[in-house]
This record gives C-alpha cells, structure tokens and sequence, in this order.
C-alpha cells in the first residue's frame, strides 16, 4: 500500500534579515539545530524541513491510484488494497435483511 518516504531533509534558520539552507539528513539536522540553540544567539526561528513523496510499499515505484483509490502499480498493492477493503466493509448477513 501506500507509504510516505520523507526525504531531502534541510534546516531553514532565519536570524532576521536573512536565511540559509543547509541540506542533509534528518540525524545531521538535529544535531545542527540543537546546536544552533545552545551557542548562537539571534535566532529569530529555527525548523527542520523536508520533502515527502508517496511510494508503494511492494514495489517502491510512485504511488498511483485509480479513481476509486485502488492502486495501480503492482498485483500485492491490488491485493493488498482488496483485502483492506473486504476487512473494512462487514458482510451483510441473511437475517440482517428484513
């Protein structure tokens, strides 16, 4: 099914007038960030930002989906989304219609 990817991590430090993009990994942001926080001063604010895309968990192509949501890029995706749909709707009993 679909999975998010978070990617192309950055820290984004605007000290006023100004700003810069640091690229890196999640792990190198933190670590600038905790960093930034203890020894500069005039920070006016600090993030970590980053890029997302959606994959597909099987088979990590793009994520795509067809007007009803069922994926379309591989047979265990289509299988996984049928069954999460079966599970997700009750059956509808005999006795139950009356």
């Amino acid at each position: 099914m679909k999975k998010r990817i978070y990617y192309d991590y950055r820290l984004t430090v605007w000290p006023g007038a100004w700003f810069s993009r640091i690229p890196g990994d999640k792990s190198d942001c933190e670590d600038i960030l905790e960093q930034i926080q203890r020894h500069v001063n005039g920070i006016k604010q600090v993030n970590i930002e980053f890029t997302t895309k959606d994959i597909c968990e099987f088979c990590k192509s793009k994520w795509e989906q067809d007007e009803n949501g069922q994926p379309v890029c591989c047979n265990k995706a289509v299988e996984e989304w049928d069954r999460l749909k079966s599970e997700s709707i009750p059956s509808l009993k005999v006795s139950d219609t009356k």
